[in-house]
């Protein structure tokens, strides 16, 4: 018997002991910690994301063995993240590598907190090294998709029709755009600009509700509008709504807010009757803003202001690849100007 290998196994589970973590299983923990976060002023589909990716994953694979807390080190993490990976090779489920990161950052957000709380020493998710995910092409609703979407939607006199030039013309969130009344659409006398006041958002949850507060901090926010889009909205709301309701995007039946998945139904439904690609969403307008407003060369902070972005790095993840790599050569023959004569 190796006496030094049993007194280190003596230490270490005597050290264990000092922890919380100790006395109760990572199951136990998990459940408790998500019922604190529900507790919270945690966003309901951040709470519905974290339920789902314990229920459907972490909870099938550390409930088999029901470890300790403080028993969970890096080699079960890494385990546990192997078994993911073999669902993202299995071809007849859908699991991709995004949603292996998405899970296991529940998972080391649950234990930093573990940390914090005196259960676990350290975090064994910090030394485990993820499979790199496939960075994916960003790609923009372009203009003539846009007219067409808009022509059949307008000829058709559909009662949201006024969502194509608002979601193309301001990049606002699906969410934002949802929860817009009349009242936010104003008229500043001093500037003699048109704006729509953004301060709440429809969630993405599934009992949607509307949110007094946007996405970010950011989000809150004046967005300016041409006056030809103001016009646009006033004609819409005379000729389409008849000055009968409070939500500029209203169900048709009565005076309420229209629900993201049945307003994302209604998009695709458009997509289906003009040909425009099928993954197009509301989310894609807000790709072509970003993407548009940089090929123009506008201000990036009157843009990310626009916008409700934070930073810069979101205006990049925004634009689409494929459209600004065709802005490359010109960026070359426009310093290729700038230089003449010089070398």
């Amino acid at each position: 018997m190796n006496i030094a290998k049993a007194l280190a196994d003596v230490q270490q589970e005597q050290q264990k002991a000092q922890f919380k973590g100790s006395s109760i299983t990572l199951i136990d923990y998990m459940q408790d910690w998500l019922q604190m976060k529900k507790q919270t002023n945690i966003d309901v589909k951040t709470y519905e994301s974290y339920e789902s990716r314990y229920r459907n994953h972490i909870k099938p694979f550390f409930e088999v063995d029901a470890p300790k807390l403080t028993d969970v080190d890096t080699n079960a993490v890494s385990a546990f993240v192997g078994a993911l990976r073999e669902k993202v090779d299995n071809t007849s489920i859908r699991f991709s590598m995004r949603t292996l990161h998405d899970v296991f950052t529940v998972l080391s957000i649950a234990l930093n907190e573990a940390v914090r709380g005196n259960y676990i020493p350290r975090n064994p998710c910090d030394n485990v090294r993820l499979p790199k995910v496939k960075k994916t092409q960003k790609r923009a609703i372009t203009k003539e998709e846009v007219k067409n979407l808009y022509d059949y939607a307008r000829g058709a006199n559909h009662f949201n029709w006024i969502a194509i030039p608002l979601l193309f013309e301001t990049g606002m969130r699906r969410g934002e755009l949802l929860a817009l009344t009349w009242k936010d659409v104003r008229y500043d006398i001093e500037q003699r600009t048109h704006y729509i006041s953004i301060t709440k958002a429809v969630g993405a949850e599934k009992k949607a509700t509307i949110h007094e507060y946007t996405k970010t901090q950011s989000g809150v926010r004046r967005c300016y509008i041409s006056a030809k889009l103001f016009n646009l909205m006033m004609e819409y709301r005379e000729k389409t709504q008849h000055h009968n309701r409070t939500y500029v995007i209203a169900q048709k039946t009565k005076d309420g807010w229209r629900e993201p998945r049945n307003f994302n139904r209604t998009m695709k439904q458009w997509c289906d009757k003009t040909g425009v690609d099928a993954d197009t969403s509301p989310h894609s307008f807000r790709h072509a803003y970003a993407t548009y407003m940089m090929m123009a060369g506008q201000p990036m902070d009157a843009v990310m202001r626009q916008a409700g972005w934070s930073n810069e790095r979101m205006i990049h993840y925004y634009t689409d690849d494929a459209v600004m790599s065709q802005k490359q050569p010109e960026v070359a023959e426009a310093m290729g100007r700038l230089t003449e004569g010089m070398f």
